[in-house]
């Protein structure tokens, strides 16, 4: 299952998680510039400074629209639809161009996303430099994406370094999961020092209290890595318990398909 980065929505693990966590960006830089209505104030408030790349008052009805296809921006990237989030942001910044600079991050994420999903491992690793580069305090939130391609690429030495050093260093067990994951996907093979450090990872990531999907999920990782080792039962036993757990209706597909795949003896298939 392919890592998806969103943004300003949030990385679904596999789903993703989200990783940035940020407001919508319907909300980012738009409705700040909406007009108001001047009426009288007992206790007016300080003007707030101006938005870089703001859209003036003076324009009408042009921020409802804009604030619309925001909204319709940000819809598409949730549901994944990359071709249609693209025209959708190419139509909002012709409006008005003066934001080009502010979604420069959205622009970079749409292009990192369709990559991945059509496996261009190059292009993605390209786009993923470029997002980076708009925000670097992003590098350790994107790091399983960063995993997910250099293993997909044959890297598995430079990729295990990588979640090894996660491992070490890591507190967040949605991070480590998806780590975990990205490696079970994109591995090419069941190398055994790879499924060993997977296990490390998605027992670090099952540590204290999850809930729901959450737990479901980082439970399904652990159960694939305890298969992979050799242990059936174990594998069956966790996925049992990660299916009744799931609330998510395509979660619990799959891992209902996981499930009887271990109890086949077959390895399941995570694309």
């Amino acid at each position: 299952m392919t890592t998806k980065f969103r943004r300003p929505a949030s990385f679904t693990l596999i789903p993703l998680l989200l990783l940035l966590g940020t407001a919508a960006i319907s909300r980012r830089d738009v409705s700040a510039t909406e007009p108001k209505e001047s009426t009288p104030q007992q206790n007016p408030q300080p003007e707030r400074p101006a938005v870089v790349g703001a859209i003036p008052a003076s324009v009408g009805d042009l921020p409802r629209e804009v604030d619309n296809l925001a909204s319709e921006l940000n819809k598409a990237q949730e549901e994944g639809r990359w071709d249609d989030a693209e025209k959708l942001l190419n139509a909002l910044l012709s409006r008005v161009p003066e934001l080009k600079d502010n979604f420069r991050d959205v622009t970079a994420s749409i292009h990192l996303n369709r990559s991945l999903e059509e496996k261009k491992w190059d292009a993605a690793e390209k786009h993923l430099d470029e997002l980076i580069q708009i925000e670097p305090q992003a590098q350790t939130e994107l790091l399983p994406v960063r995993i997910q391609i250099l293993a997909a690429r044959g890297d598995t030495k430079q990729a295990g370094a990588l979640a090894r050093q996660a491992l070490a260093n890591e507190k967040d067990r949605c991070r480590l999961n998806a780590i975990a994951q990205a490696l079970l996907d994109h591995a090419g093979g069941p190398h055994r020092e790879i499924i060993v450090l997977v296990h490390e990872l998605a027992l670090a990531a099952n540590k204290g209290d999850l809930m729901g999907d959450c737990r479901a999920g980082h439970l399904s990782v652990l159960a694939h890595a305890e298969f992979l080792l050799g242990r059936k039962s174990k594998a069956v036993e966790i996925a049992d318990k990660a299916l009744h757990l799931a609330d998510d209706p395509e979660m619990k597909k799959r891992i209902q398909v996981s499930l009887y795949g271990y109890k086949s003896g077959s390895v399941p298939k995570t694309d």
